[in-house]
């Protein structure tokens, strides 16, 4: 024993016994703590790999949602997807330019069709924007039965009267619970006013095979109020 060791035994109120005993469990302390900082290492550690795995899950997400809305976007027909609560949460380029009077996609985002419509009159006209207005929400008749259906729509955008033909279907996330429907349409304004044009010059024919066959393509996309109800 060293000249200090024997005055800190000397002057000590501790015995050597009582001394070891506090640097033993000083020394497990000092272990624990080296164990706590070894864990904490490992579990920084194990949270980079985390954190990097789900930045390049994100990634890819992106890259998936760029290359999806890259081929809706070429589409001629109008795509589009809401929520539960009727709140847009996809809409191609086509349904914005056509429907949306050319709106962007930050300012359509999280809208129903009720708030965009007012958006609508106020830009063009309460008398020049009117589709959906005749028709009940079809929407809510997706989610009602759970089926997918077609409708078919009409009204006038930018005064102009424009006919539908709409596809819609809910939409599951993977517990099979139902979370959003989506939704195309396609404008056949044209082949109804050609339909419609054929049939008053082939009035004459009436009874004729050409004429029945003209008349039952017309029917198919006639549109009068209470359509939406149609279900093929």
């Amino acid at each position: 024993m060293g000249i200090i060791d024997s005055l800190c035994e000397m002057f000590s109120p501790f015995s050597s016994r009582k001394k070891k005993d506090m640097l033993d469990v000083v020394n497990d302390i000092a272990c624990d703590v080296a164990s706590i900082r070894e864990l904490n290492e490992k579990r920084v550690q194990k949270v980079r790999e985390y954190k990097k795995q789900l930045e390049e899950l994100q990634a890819k997400r992106e890259e998936e949602q760029k290359l999806f809305m890259s081929v809706v976007d070429h589409l001629d027909d109008m795509v589009w997807a809401k929520d539960k609560h009727g709140r847009y949460i996809m809409a191609n380029k086509a349904f914005r330019e056509k429907f949306c009077y050319k709106m962007e996609w930050d300012e359509l985002s999280g809208k129903t069709d009720i708030e965009i419509a007012q958006i609508f009159k106020k830009k063009v006209g309460d008398e020049n924007h009117t589709f959906g207005e005749v028709c009940a929400n079809s929407d809510e008749v997706v989610i009602k039965t759970n089926q997918a259906r077609e409708f078919l729509e009409y009204g006038n955008i930018n005064g102009k009267l424009v006919k539908l033909i709409v596809n819609k279907s809910p939409v599951y996330d993977g517990d099979g619970v139902l979370f959003a429907t989506c939704g195309s349409g396609r404008d056949v304004t044209w082949l109804h006013d050609k339909l419609e044009k054929a049939l008053n010059f082939c009035s004459s024919c009436k009874g004729t095979d050409a004429y029945d066959m003209l008349e039952q393509l017309f029917k198919e996309i006639e549109f009068k109020e209470g359509d939406h109800a149609g279900v093929r």
